[in-house]
């Protein structure tokens, strides 16, 4: 019996050691193929660009301390054709409303129309809001873009550049976000710049066709071929569903080389958590199978596991933990610094937001198992099996 164990014990030694060796390697690849997708632009022809026009669907709810800057980022784009369909979810007296207002004097040029109090399609309260834009748009390219996401200038230019393969028919932008001190700031760009980074790129490389759409751009005959936008009012992780249903019918997706940038005003440690425990809700909801192997992508069930063999490479348990965590947050710091483009800010603060990070995903992690309502946007949603979702009535706690 005792030979058993052992076999066991050092069958798991070596699978592990195997496994973090791969993932190592996995971890370097992605973001060195990422590094070279920066320096292979691809130039578009004038004659192409005014062939291909835009409509640009931006739901806009309350207002953000950035919300001017972000929002006339999108002013500036350099394109020569695109609208701006800006779905204000107010009904009557939407905050944005007046700095939509002084950008249209600002910029005559610019094609804007202004929708407001969205449609009732489903429980997402997004794809309501995008609806009557969804409906008005007058260009056969969308691209979908959240409020508080800041653009460059020669952001829609990158992305049509991978628009034009027949077969594509979305292309989306990696999440990242912009630089603001303090702790709360730090912790998101931990986040965004090191596991969600790598588990993004891993799955563009291995094309899983799970997105994020914070930003992306597509088709929309494509998107009407697979039920349209309406179709996906009931799914709060609309994004990821639609990537899902545009792989399965035979379209290819393409990541953008540019970042969809959130400039959030007023970063907290709160919206981050609450943000984090939706998206894991939603994980463990939709993708059961993948979410139970989550763990092992995180530094330190790793290091736990491969530290009780500390003996093996000649360390002590603490010291062997101690070196793991250190190369691991050194490597997930080439991430920060390709992502960043090397603002990086204090690196002892990162390391905090990257520890405090890693010391809470478990955390979340068991959350994710043991409830399936959401909150977002002050309101209640409950998830159904195969992602779907129902909002629960605050009054009556009843799902509706």
């Amino acid at each position: 019996m005792d030979g058993v164990l052992d076999y066991v014990v050092n069958a798991l030694f070596y699978i592990f050691v195997i496994y973090n060796f791969s993932y190592l390697c996995l971890r370097w690849m992605v973001i060195i193929s990422w590094k070279l997708k920066l320096k292979a632009k691809k130039e578009l022809s004038n004659k192409f660009l005014q062939s291909q026009g835009v409509s640009i669907i931006k739901p806009l709810f309350g207002y953000d301390s950035n919300m001017n800057d972000n929002l006339e980022s999108f002013f500036e784009l350099n394109y020569p054709k695109f609208e701006l369909l800006l779905c204000v979810g107010e009904k009557i007296n939407g905050p944005s409303l007046p700095l939509i207002t002084e950008l249209r004097a600002k910029y005559p040029a610019v094609d804007v129309k202004v929708f407001q109090g969205g449609e009732d399609v489903g429980p997402n309260p997004k794809i309501c809001n995008m609806m009557p834009g969804y409906r008005d748009a007058q260009y056969p390219l969308m691209w979908f873009s959240d409020s508080r996401i800041h653009t460059s200038p020669d952001n829609l230019t990158e992305m049509m550049s991978h628009i034009g393969d027949l077969n594509v028919a979305l292309v989306h932008q990696m999440p990242f976000v912009s630089h603001v001190e303090g702790f709360a700031g730090y912790l998101d760009k931990a986040y965004f710049g090191t596991q969600f980074a790598r588990m993004y790129l891993i799955g563009d490389l291995l094309n899983l066709n799970h997105i994020v759409g914070m930003s992306w751009l597509l088709k929309k005959d494509a998107l009407e071929k697979v039920g349209g936008l309406k179709a996906f009012g009931e799914y709060l992780a609309e994004d990821d569903v639609i990537g899902q249903a545009l792989g399965k019918s035979g379209y290819k997706l393409a990541l953008s080389t540019k970042l969809a940038v959130q400039n959030s005003g007023a970063p907290s440690t709160v919206l981050f958590r609450e943000r984090i425990i939706r998206w894991t809700k939603l994980r463990a909801n939709m993708s059961p199978l993948f979410f139970m192997l989550e763990p092992i992508t995180e530094c330190l069930p790793n290091a736990l596991i491969l530290g009780f063999y500390s003996k093996s490479f000649g360390f002590s348990f603490l010291s062997f933990i101690a070196l793991f965590i250190t190369i691991w947050f050194l490597s997930d710091l080439v991430y920060l610094h390709v992502l960043s483009n090397g603002n990086l800010g204090s690196l002892w603060l990162m390391f905090l937001a990257w520890l405090y990070r890693e010391s809470t995903a478990y955390w979340y992690f068991l959350l994710g198992w043991v409830s399936r309502e959401v909150t977002w946007g002050g309101k209640r949603y409950r998830l159904l099996p195969g992602g779907k979702t129902a909002r629960i009535n605050v009054s009556t706690a009843q799902t509706v």
